[in-house]
């Protein structure tokens, strides 16, 4: 199973057919991506449970209708061994941002 969070609204994408779900559920042959999207965006939906038999080409074409966007962040600390946060959208989160050309993606 993945999952995908559009804001704080998850999208399951799974190869396991449920009968039941706190999530509307969706075939994903049936579905078009931008639509779910624009959905969790603008209604009270609490999310989405997206159903196909092989999971490997569910998240393959899921990913189809998105732009790769790399990103890189780490846990940074001070002298006092304070460790820096930052606010974005109301959530407390770690440092990270998209990976600039001359940039690289060590540990």
């Amino acid at each position: 199973m993945y999952k995908v969070f559009v804001n704080d609204k998850p999208i399951l994408l799974s190869d396991q057919m449920i009968s039941y779900s706190e999530h509307e559920i969706y075939l994903f042959k049936n579905t078009r991506i931008d639509e779910l999207i624009h959905k969790l965006q603008n209604t009270l939906s609490s999310g989405i449970y997206l159903y196909h038999p092989d999971l490997d080409e569910l998240w393959t074409k899921f990913k189809t209708h998105f732009k790769l966007i790399k990103a890189a962040g780490g846990l940074v600390k001070n002298r006092q061994n304070e460790f820096l946060f930052i606010k974005r959208n109301g959530y407390w989160d770690l440092p990270k941002g998209r990976i600039e050309e001359n940039e690289t993606t060590e540990k």
